[in-house]
């Protein structure tokens, strides 16, 4: 099963987060890594929709919960600040790299598909197919 410190060390650029946002950041790797989780992404999968709906439940209710999080995910405050924002859309373009280097190995890779979401943190997540080796 790949591990957080394997997903460091294939993407560099995430690795470069502070301590407290890898922290939180890990979490939400262990969320989308669960054995349960896993077979529900691969599932979601085989229905045409998105890995990440599969989690998307339990990654909002984990970032409700840890709102003084550093890896920050929604603007609880609503102040619109521009590198906030900046800050919340690399986050979730580093948890859609965790959910494909989590499924790669079980050789489901993303499509040009997405689907759409009326969620609080996320509006749309990749598709991914079976493609064998």
């Amino acid at each position: 099963m790949a591990t957080f410190t394997d997903f460091l060390q294939t993407h560099p650029e995430v690795d470069g987060l502070s301590t407290g946002e890898k922290f939180y950041a890990e979490e939400i790797f262990n969320i989308l890594n669960a054995d349960g989780q896993i077979e529900k992404a691969i599932q979601a999968s085989k229905n045409g929709k998105s890995a990440l709906s599969a989690s998307i439940d339990k990654i909002e209710e984990y970032v409700n919960e840890h709102r003084d999080s550093d890896f920050v995910l929604f603007d609880f405050n609503g102040n619109g600040d521009d590198n906030l924002k900046k800050i919340i859309d690399r986050n979730k373009r580093y948890i859609g790299k965790m959910q494909k280097f989590i499924l790669e190995p079980f050789a489901y890779l993303p499509t040009d598909r997405q689907e759409k979401f009326n969620g609080k943190i996320f509006d749309s997540a990749t598709c991914y197919d079976h493609i064998p080796n």
